[in-house]
């Protein structure tokens, strides 16, 4: 993960920031779900944003779905 599409990443998700770039979705894609949950669980283990972890949760989901959808639409 570069630093730029981290950044945005975690803008996006765990605050107002624009949507995730389609450079930083293949980065995001290519590191694979897995990952992407455990930056997550990382994160919200610090409790910093415990009173926001539903929308947290769900704006990773989104941010995830949306980063999928665009990588395998340019794959076709």
């Amino acid at each position: 993960m570069t630093e730029e599409c981290g950044i945005q990443t975690f803008q996006n998700i765990f605050h107002r920031g624009p949507e995730i770039t389609d450079a930083c979705c293949d980065v995001l894609v290519k590191f694979g779900h897995p990952c992407h949950s455990e930056f997550i669980e990382v994160v919200l283990s610090t409790g910093k944003f415990a009173s926001h972890e539903a929308e947290i949760l769900r704006k990773s989901t989104a941010a995830w779905k949306r980063c999928r959808a665009i990588v395998e639409k340019r794959a076709i």
